[in-house]
């Protein structure tokens, strides 16, 4: 989610952004206890990493976004609401 940020253009960070949704769905099914534990290392980093993380998650669908905060929504900085 942090990479997708690159500046490459529209068509590049959409692919970015797919990426990032395939690879979700699949942490989210198989290893729910990963991601979370990999969100809570990434929050450590400081406030950039925190931001990047809100910023990233927003570009995230909806759907993808619900099944995060399944997993991860008791951990500060994601948002509440599709921000895309």
């Amino acid at each position: 989610m942090i990479a997708m940020r690159r500046r490459e253009g529209a068509a590049k960070r959409d692919k970015d952004v797919q990426q990032a949704e395939s690879l979700l769905s699949l942490l989210l099914k198989k290893r729910p206890h990963e991601l979370k534990s990999a969100w809570e290392e990434a929050y450590k980093r400081g406030k950039e990493w925190q931001r990047l993380l809100r910023e990233g998650t927003g570009q995230l669908a909806p759907a993808t976004q619900g099944k995060m905060l399944e997993i991860v929504g008791s951990l500060p900085g994601l948002p509440t609401q599709k921000t895309r």
